[in-house]
């Protein structure tokens, strides 16, 4: 039985009353304050735009707060950027990107169920033009790469954990060199991994990683200046 009494909640059960706590309290306590599987694009514009979200185990969606913040952290590197969103999910970095004025998104993804979730994406976003959606392995796509004239300025990676492919993902980029001038990997992976045991190739350094929560974003940079700093 619940009672209300001048703005508070009153729980009652059989002959046992809890305690009264404010009713936004119980709010904030039952909804979820960063659902991963209801997210928008956050500014440009497609601002406020809904994005559909597969329930699989085959996609982890990076949160509106942790996009919110890397995309801080970018700037004015996005607009007029050509980015390589692999293991694109929902497509939610890239589309983020496209609202604020990125030039053009090639998205991979190998799941057949999280593609079509992709595709209906751009769809709804009408950004058809301005992409390219590709099914198909993310190692594959950069090992086909090699003798490719289509660099990136920006490359988002966020692989599945602890399956061992962002190493060897840096490492296909460093190789076929994927990347433009002082262009930009950012890359999503777990907050107790640490980019720097990966012994990355000496044209890609690190210059900065943020943790979020159990999420840390690296930023990499290609053939940086050689007093490029990590920043925390």
């Amino acid at each position: 039985m619940l009672l209300l009494e001048s703005g508070n909640v009153v729980f009652r059960c059989g002959m046992i009353y809890g305690a009264r706590v404010k009713a936004h309290e119980v709010h904030n306590k039952w909804q979820p304050k960063d659902d991963p599987f209801k997210m928008r694009i956050i500014s440009g514009i497609a601002g406020g735009r809904r994005l559909v979200v597969p329930t699989t185990n085959d996609v982890r969606p990076t949160t509106d707060r942790v996009r919110e913040a890397l995309f801080s952290h970018l700037g004015s590197r996005v607009a007029g950027s050509r980015i390589l969103d692999l293991f694109a999910g929902s497509g939610a970095l890239g589309l983020e990107s496209l609202s604020r004025g990125a030039t053009s998104v090639v998205f991979v993804e190998r799941s057949k169920k999280v593609f079509s979730f992709l595709k209906k994406n751009v769809t709804e976003l009408a950004f058809e033009d301005r992409c390219t959606c590709r099914p198909g392995d993310g190692l594959s796509f950069l090992s086909a790469h090699k003798d490719s004239e289509l660099v990136f300025d920006l490359i988002f990676l966020d692989p599945p954990y602890d399956a061992g492919l962002l190493a060897k993902a840096l490492a296909l980029i460093s190789e076929h060199r994927c990347l433009t001038q002082n262009g930009l990997i950012v890359a999503e992976h777990r907050w107790d991994l640490s980019l720097t045991e990966l012994k990355l190739s000496p044209k890609l350094q690190i210059v900065r990683s943020k943790q979020y929560g159990k999420t840390a974003v690296t930023t990499i940079e290609w053939a940086p200046p050689q007093t490029a700093d990590v920043a925390q």
